[in-house]
């Protein structure tokens, strides 16, 4: 596989209640992959 730096291979949304998780596998130098998590959370505008 021929990836350039940081090029995104995979990417998944997960919708668990109010939380959003979003799941991203990309390529780094020399085709390593790598994995980053990130989670969204839905607040309301009162902050509870």
């Amino acid at each position: 596989m021929n990836y350039h730096k940081n090029d995104e291979v995979y990417s998944k949304v997960v919708r668990a209640g109010k939380r959003t998780y979003f799941f991203d596998i990309k390529s780094a130098k020399g085709n390593e992959l790598y994995i980053t998590l990130t989670e969204s959370k839905k607040t309301s505008i009162d902050g509870r």
